[in-house]
């Protein structure tokens, strides 16, 4: 019988800080967003050809309702994405940051993000890192069961950021 664990995780977000051109304001226009810093959380996910988390659209919103990779020790995948970006096309990305809520059983858990764009099809096996699996950070887990809250910085990773990413 091998080992169990119990990883929770409350949410997943992006957070995208950007600059408007030179000379322009940060201003909320309707349809038009030139706030320098925002924050999403997904709205859809995908577990094809995964082995995926349990409930993975709990993890839409931070609410104390889980999604929940439970079992025997092994790996959950699961793909979030549509964000809602709106970010201007003229705008400079400056700063991209994966963050999470998470908690966990087991001593050494670890919850690892990355960020990439889905392949055709859209599936796990087709989904590529940007750039070549860099951008990515780890969190493990103290086995306390308390929450634990980190932020993966994505910046400077060799991938060029733009707004239509």
């Amino acid at each position: 019988m091998g080992a169990k664990l119990t990883s929770n995780i409350d949410c997943i977000r992006v957070r995208v800080t950007h600059t408007a051109p030179s000379g322009a304001s940060f201003v909320s226009i309707i349809s038009m967003d030139l706030d320098p810093q925002d924050l999403k959380f997904p709205t859809a996910n995908n577990s094809t050809d995964c082995t995926g988390l349990t409930n993975p659209s709990n993890a839409h919103t931070c609410n104390d309702s889980f999604a929940v990779a439970a079992g025997d020790i092994g790996a959950w995948n699961t793909m979030y994405k549509t964000f809602g970006f709106a970010i201007p096309a003229e705008n400079t990305i400056t700063n991209v940051e994966l963050l999470a809520s998470w908690k966990a059983t087991n001593v050494g858990a670890t919850l690892t993000l990355g960020i990439g764009k889905p392949g055709t099809p859209d599936t796990c096996g087709n989904f590529t890192n940007y750039p070549e699996g860099n951008a990515s950070g780890s969190d493990t887990s103290d086995g306390t069961g308390q929450f634990q809250h980190p932020v993966f910085d994505v910046t400077n990773t060799g991938h060029s950021w733009v707004p239509s990413d």
